[in-house]
């Protein structure tokens, strides 16, 4: 039973930890990792969406037609006026 205890902390500390270097919730990983264990810890290694945006819009080409809003840092268009993620209002470049 301990054992089982410990290696599912283990498992919420190592969703945490991938998590965070991708820029997630730490704290939000941890409990996934806990409560789903090994399923939370492969969730956690999926690429977000954000990667998935970046990783196609480097496959189209269009990676240079992209900037990150200076409000809250999501990836937006140049030419937007209007973060579609926090709705903050931004200067065209």
């Amino acid at each position: 039973m301990e054992v089982a205890l410990v290696l599912w902390l283990l498992f919420g500390i190592a969703a945490a930890a991938i998590a965070s270097s991708k820029g997630r919730s730490g704290c939000a990983w941890f409990a996934m990792g806990v409560l789903l264990g090994p399923f939370g810890l492969l969730v956690a290694l999926l690429p977000s969406s954000e990667q998935k945006n970046q990783a196609k819009a480097r496959e189209d080409g269009v990676a240079g037609e992209f900037r990150k809003c200076p409000h809250c840092a999501e990836s937006i268009r140049r030419e937007a006026t209007k973060c579609r993620y926090c709705q903050s209002e931004v200067e065209p470049v």
